[in-house]
């Protein structure tokens, strides 16, 4: 049985109510805190860096279909996010694959 009472996520209030964000429109948000509530199951993949940093590794266009939108809405969305502080970016390197295949490394900032 699942468990709706504590299946949900958090919205930063101050997402909405400085002026920093004002640029943010609300799908920024919804992705930003869906991705900050990932970072639980981010352990349990080993998404784990050299310096002990929790990360995301998704594709973009995984993203992108996880939130019905097209890639370019999503790149617009990581990149107001971005501007903003809330997530930081780096292609995961791997010998043997070309970097454009491989998800990046998503670092989900606190607010």
């Amino acid at each position: 049985m699942i468990d709706y009472e504590n299946d949900y996520y958090l919205i930063p209030k101050v997402l909405f109510q400085d002026d920093f964000y004002k640029d943010l429109i609300p799908l920024d948000v919804i992705v930003y805190s869906v991705l900050r509530n990932k970072q639980e199951e981010a352990i349990e993949k080993g998404w784990v860096d050299d310096e002990g940093n929790i990360y995301l590794a998704y594709r973009i266009e995984d993203l992108a279909k996880k939130f019905s939108c097209a890639i370019s809405t999503m790149v617009a969305v990581l990149q107001r996010l971005e501007a903003v502080n809330l997530i930081e970016r780096e292609r995961q390197r791997n010998a043997g694959y070309y970097n454009h295949n491989l998800p990046y490394m998503t670092y989900i900032n606190e607010v």
